[in-house]
């Protein structure tokens, strides 16, 4: 359920970077339009990224059902799924510390 949360955050914080950048008082200080572009374009991809990692974890978890028989198989999709979950949760860390920033402004 945490991950769902951080999803839901996500998206929010998206739309309020794309709302900042819609406001014309946001145009008066070009340092702020020039940051919230940068960090557009990086959220842009992390939540691209995170979608594909969700989809890939689920497509495992359906794999690893499917060979619950085959121990060897067991084994290499538990650990692509162990791999899945360490990437999916740095590129999580990562919208955090974007937020944080953002939230600091």
């Amino acid at each position: 359920m945490e991950m769902m949360e951080k999803l839901r955050s996500l998206d929010l914080h998206y739309a309020d970077v794309e709302a900042r950048l819609g406001a014309p008082e946001t145009y008066d200080d070009p340092a702020l339009v020039a940051k919230l572009n940068k960090e557009q374009r990086e959220l842009d991809g992390i939540e691209d990224e995170i979608h594909t990692l969700e989809t890939r974890l689920a497509e495992n978890e359906a794999q690893q059902s499917a060979q619950s028989s085959d121990y060897i198989a067991l084994q290499q999709l538990t650990a692509e799924h162990e791999e899945l979950e360490t990437t999916l949760e740095a590129k999580m860390e990562r919208w955090l510390y974007l937020l944080s920033i953002v939230e600091g402004n």
